[in-house]
């Protein structure tokens, strides 16, 4: 899975004033009641297969790079001590890793463990825009294609000479691909009635693909045979005619 990671360090970084980030944290269980849960302040309580005690916290964006840095040390050094030789609720001892991760945008986000107290008073500062419990995912079932071209088996094998594609037989289910191109041709057997063309921005041309190129694109992207992900929704964006202008 790829978690959301920027709501910790927003969070974080509001424990200390600017000009105090570099030093250690003070004790903020007075801010939130200790009988605080896990459903009641991530922003996925709803969600499945959760991990106890494992948290993503996401940042407004508000502060820079540096101060960001600054306060995460102050938070290293502080979950280091919190989480030393202490379980959480599934009795196993909480880690005192903190992971920073970044953004070229400016995104920064850092996942820990933490008791639920915790992570709640974290949720409550001004810097963080939302804190996410860790989740744990899994594939379906694997599929193993044998007749696939060597562009899709190199998809999932590191090394060469391989001979299969292998893929979660979920295979891009509930998921939409917008094809801005030549259009699509839905009716082509090999999208199973999963393809649709929303927008033709080409005047006086029919509702399809006149020329083959954006029909060859989704083929690519979601095809039944030789497509990357076989179930997924396909959207036609047409803005190329049938010369590929």
């Amino acid at each position: 899975m790829a978690p959301k990671f920027s709501a910790l360090l927003a969070g974080l970084l509001s424990l200390a004033p600017l000009g105090a980030l570099a030093g250690p944290l003070p004790n903020f269980h007075s801010a939130v009641d200790s009988t605080s849960k896990v459903s009641a302040f991530v922003s996925n309580p709803n969600a499945k297969n959760i991990v106890p005690n494992s948290y993503i916290v996401v940042y407004n964006g508000t502060f820079t790079s540096d101060d960001i840095d600054a306060q995460e040390a102050s938070i290293r050094t502080s979950i280091q001590k919190r989480n030393l030789s202490k379980r959480g609720t599934s009795g196993r001892l909480l880690s005192t890793r903190v992971r920073s991760f970044s953004m070229a945008n400016g995104w920064r986000a850092t996942a820990m463990e933490s008791d639920d107290d915790f992570a709640a008073e974290i949720n409550q500062m001004d810097m963080v825009s939302y804190v996410e419990a860790n989740q744990y995912v899994q594939v379906s079932a694997l599929v193993a294609q044998a007749n696939a071209p060597p562009g899709l088996v190199r998809i999932s094998h590191a090394d060469v000479g391989e001979d299969s594609y292998v893929f979660d037989d979920s295979a891009g289910e509930g998921i939409t691909a917008y094809v801005v191109d030549t259009g699509i041709l839905t009716t082509h057997e090999e999208f199973q009635g999963r393809a649709t063309l929303a927008f033709n921005a080409i005047e006086g041309s029919a509702d399809t693909d006149e020329n083959g190129h954006g029909s060859h694109v989704s083929g690519t992207i979601g095809g039944a045979t030789f497509g990357v992900a076989k179930n997924v929704k396909l959207i036609g964006v047409k803005v190329l005619d049938a010369s590929g202008e």
